[in-house]
């Protein structure tokens, strides 16, 4: 069961849920792989100028536990097999949380 008091967010990937979760060190990791900061991240998404990318590594760094996966590129070809539009949503709550938007 998620926190949304912690920012987390649930991810259903074939027959696992993952949990996501905004640490510090998650945020850290998501804007050091793609070379951008959160800001800039969350404004692509809200101007719908997104990246399959982007989604992907929202995904894979906002896990609270990546011991499933060895690589993020193991992780994309899972997303791939469930359809990226899929996870749109989930990417998009991650960020708003990481943002510190709590729904109430």
């Amino acid at each position: 069961m998620v926190n949304k008091y912690r920012g987390e967010v649930e991810l259903i990937l074939g027959q696992n849920t993952y949990i996501l979760c905004p640490t510090f060190s998650n945020v850290v990791e998501l804007e050091s792989h793609l070379n951008q900061g959160l800001f800039a991240i969350a404004k692509d998404f809200k101007n719908s100028d997104f990246k399959v990318n982007q989604v992907v590594a929202i995904l894979y760094y906002g896990l609270s536990d990546k011991s499933d996966f060895k690589h993020i590129d193991e992780f994309a070809e899972l997303i791939n097999q469930q359809g990226y539009l899929k996870y749109i949503n989930q990417a998009m709550q991650f960020l708003k949380y990481a943002l510190g938007f709590v729904d109430e």
